[in-house]
């Protein structure tokens, strides 16, 4: 959508071999850079829920592929789950060296951060004893045992006690 213009749409196709479900949407808009915000429609209840992704058009863009999609959340279902979502930030992004994770969490906890390949294999894992506010952990494009990962597609996930939220970083 931008506004209340659809500007794409498509419907959910099982991928046997991996057991999923997947999308193929193509979008267009009237200029590159044009915010479009993501929806799902379920046609069984007639509900719409909003995603947690927004995309910027650009012209001839291709994005994702069967073996490696580009996930999506669903929107949040309660106001902590929102609130943490809204305050979860990867900068630099794209990076070369290291990038910042950013968080806010209501309360100290621990948190989870998992890092995923574009493929969805595991690559990386950090546990944190986090502190009530704004929160911050370093991200050197390493795996586990400290080797350098390849340029590319990586998904950050972030499990807190409220929910969880999911961020595509590029590291060159």
């Amino acid at each position: 959508f931008v506004g209340a213009d659809v500007r794409g749409s498509a419907q959910a196709i099982y991928i046997a071999p991996l057991d999923a479900y997947q999308f193929f949407l193509t979008s267009y808009a009237n200029a590159s850079g044009e915010q479009l915000k993501l929806k799902i429609f379920d046609s069984s209840t007639g509900m719409v829920q909003d995603l947690n992704e927004v995309m910027y058009f650009s012209a001839d863009l291709h994005q994702g592929s069967i073996e490696a999609p580009v996930p999506f959340t669903m929107g949040a279902t309660s106001t902590s789950e929102a609130a943490t979502a809204q305050v979860f930030e990867i900068q630099p992004n794209p990076f070369r060296s290291e990038t910042m994770l950013r968080f806010v969490v209501p309360q100290p906890q621990d948190v989870q951060v998992t890092i995923t390949s574009a493929g969805g294999r595991k690559v990386a894992s950090m546990r944190t004893a986090a502190h009530e506010g704004l929160n911050v952990m370093v991200w050197r494009g390493q795996s586990d045992d400290g080797e350098r990962l390849s340029p590319g597609v990586y998904f950050i996930y972030l499990q807190t006690e409220t929910g969880s939220v999911v961020k595509k970083v590029v590291l060159q």
